[in-house]
């Protein structure tokens, strides 16, 4: 499928596989995610696209690696296929634009605020998905780097599913109390990592200026 993140057209797609057809911008997906794709994402290798999904929502779990956390960016802007009269064509409808969702739109924005300044960038406001970028590489002192990244998988995840979460049960979870998800999310997988020594020091640096 080609021109999938046009915002607001309906693209209509000849469904194969999740792993093997390039129907999203990062192309086949197994050689973007790894061998190991299939295993971290629950998603067998020979899997159709539809089989990535419920009725209404994209079953992904939560993103490990940078690439992860681009798919599920991406999948934000596209609906599930929804299957028509022909067994493997499907369609989607793109209605929102991925820095709209995740960066720019209000509530968004407001989970922002609450994250920058505990990753010592109150100042910070992101406009669309390359400032994001540019931001988690910009050299940082120790392995804040890592921090940044964590929480940015973390925060763009559980916006991705409040999104989800408002289209399909009309229920808004308010801002402040998503914060608090990802914060414990983020304490658990520091948590998690404490006995590796690149994960030191970061636990202390997230808690900082709580």
């Amino acid at each position: 499928m080609q021109d999938v993140a046009n915002v607001g057209r309906q693209l209509t797609c000849l469904v194969q596989e999740f792993w093997n057809d390039c129907w999203t911008p990062l192309g086949s997906l197994i050689k973007c995610l790894g061998d190991d794709g299939p295993r971290r994402l629950h998603i067998p290798l020979h899997s159709s696209v539809a089989e990535a999904c419920s009725e209404d929502s994209w079953n992904l779990p939560h993103p490990r690696s940078e690439n992860e956390v681009i798919l599920h960016a991406h999948l934000t802007t596209v609906a599930p296929p929804v299957a028509t009269s022909s067994a493997d064509k499907f369609f989607w409808t793109v209605d929102e634009t991925r820095d709209h969702i995740l960066l720019t739109c209000g509530y968004s924005s407001e989970i922002w605020r609450y994250i920058l300044p505990r990753l010592e960038s109150p100042d910070v406001c992101f406009m669309n998905w390359t400032e994001l970028l540019s931001w988690i590489k910009a050299p940082a002192r120790g392995n804040f780097c890592t921090l940044k990244k964590i929480v940015t998988q973390s925060t763009l995840y559980h916006i991705w599913r409040q999104r989800n979460n408002i289209l399909h049960n009309q229920v808004l979870i308010p801002p402040d109390t998503v914060f608090r998800i990802i914060d414990r999310d983020v304490r658990n997988i520091l948590l998690g990592r404490r006995g590796r020594r690149a994960y030191n020091t970061l636990l202390s640096s997230w808690l900082k200026f709580e």
